[in-house]
């Protein structure tokens, strides 16, 4: 027997991330499947009471003797609302540990997703981490994304600071989950409490030595903070030393490149782009500059007249130019329309990359779905495709957005999302009142 490895090491499945992160939940599972008894007959339970299902429920003992099925067996036979019932009771009980705890809210996450019901696992983290501090604490970031979206579904924004203290304590060991609650507050447009957490958790970054992470970090921290100066300074000017200042300790760039970012993305640039921008060959101007000056004027342009919040523009703009970039250096492109407009298929294919289970990003994949039909306009107004051109691409386009919104459904994604996705592309079936 092969000797398991420990929770803070790499996950043998090679995926990259802590075992506890990965695959410690699965096996613990496997585990506990083999030594349970088989049973002869499934668990009865007994009907709850209307006021107080949590305290009510039991199992029925098989009446041949068998051995009485564990914890989990019996969670795993329940339905949702006895679920929630034994996971409370084993709880009072201290029958928990952390890993059948968070198996266990796993599960009923998933069904309250199912039923737009985000308050009620949200309940149940906040009274385990009343109940258990001990075993909840190390394992907080875990349980972070549950409670965003209650509070951001509820409309509670005053919450999420708390919420996102264990990334603040801690921002090495919960990357990963701190990246993709950015991606959700960034798609919503909530970012000044992300703002300073990320500030907070900034010093034990780069104390890390983690380069990757460091850069990652910094680039997202230093572009919230110039959205959040630019918001509060509307007339400010790229050559401005102050936001030169506000930005610098994090984005790895020079100050004539950041001022030509910036000119793009307030829109004083000026400068006319021609479709053979995007078609010659790299020169002192590489192919891949000229397309991010060009979605920074398009995320401008979204903000600025469209009244996106820019946070969510970013999102796009990000994922657009991966697109984009990804397609130059595969040299699939033979024309500047076939490499700015994106591709049905070759866009689908993209996209599915971050829809994996170990990437999981749908709010950068849906914030680019969502404002896709805007960048299409954008373009013909740049005159760098023709104005017939987009509404043939939007029709093109139409089949990713319903493979996207199948995806996201199927998964019970946030409802906010699908219906922002819905609206830009089917504003007919949108508009439907419900039951028809």
């Amino acid at each position: 027997m092969s000797q398991q490895p420990g929770r803070n090491a790499p996950c043998p499945c090679g995926s990259g991330r802590k075992y506890k992160q990965c695959c410690l939940a699965a096996d613990e599972a496997r585990a506990r499947a083999e030594r349970a008894a088989p049973l002869p007959e499934p668990v009865a339970f007994a009907p709850s009471s209307t006021d107080g299902a949590d305290e009510s429920v039991m199992a029925a003992a098989p009446d041949n003797g068998a051995e009485t099925p564990d914890l989990w067996d019996r969670f795993q036979a329940a339905e949702y609302e006895e679920q929630i019932a034994l996971f409370r009771r084993a709880l009072r009980a201290g029958e928990l540990d952390s890993e059948l705890a968070f198996e266990m809210l796993g599960q009923i996450a998933a069904e309250a997703a199912a039923r737009q019901e985000p308050e009620q696992v949200a309940a149940l983290v906040r009274e385990y981490a009343t109940t258990a501090p001990e075993l909840y604490a190390p394992d907080a970031g875990y349980y972070a994304g549950w409670l965003l979206d209650a509070a951001l579904a509820s409309g509670r924004l005053d919450e999420i600071p708390a919420i996102l203290e264990p990334f603040a304590r801690d921002p090495v060991e919960w990357a990963d989950e701190l990246f993709r609650i950015a991606d959700q507050l960034m798609y919503h447009g909530v970012t000044a409490p992300l703002v300073r957490t990320l500030e907070a958790g900034w010093p034990r970054v780069q104390a890390s030595g983690q380069e990757a992470l460091t850069a990652q970090y910094g680039e997202l921290l230093g572009q919230l903070r110039l959205l959040a100066y630019l918001a509060e300074h509307p007339g400010a000017r790229p050559d401005d030393p102050a936001l030169w200042e506000v930005v610098s300790p994090y984005l790895e760039a020079d100050p004539a490149t950041f001022r030509e970012n910036l000119a793009a993305l307030l829109g004083t640039r000026g400068r006319a782009w021609q479709p053979r921008d995007f078609e010659s060959a790299p020169r002192t101007e590489p192919r891949e500059r000229r397309l991010w000056l060009l979605g920074w004027e398009w995320l401008g342009d979204v903000w600025r007249h469209h009244g996106v919040a820019p946070s969510r523009a970013l999102l796009a703009t990000e994922t657009l130019l991966d697109y984009q970039t990804d397609q130059a250096s595969r040299g699939k492109p033979k024309n500047a329309a076939a490499l700015l407009v994106p591709a049905p298929r070759r866009l689908d294919r993209f996209l599915g990359r971050y829809l994996t289970e170990l990437t999981w990003q749908p709010y950068r994949a849906g914030a680019l779905l969502g404002l896709l039909p805007l960048y299409l306009d954008f373009l013909v107004r740049r005159r760098l495709v023709a104005a017939s051109a987009a509404p043939r691409a939007r029709a093109e386009l139409a089949s990713v957005a319903s493979d996207l919104l199948r995806v996201l459904e199927h998964e019970h994604v946030d409802p906010a999302l699908i219906r922002d996705i819905a609206a830009a592309w089917f504003p007919e079936a949108s508009q439907q009142p419900p039951g028809d």
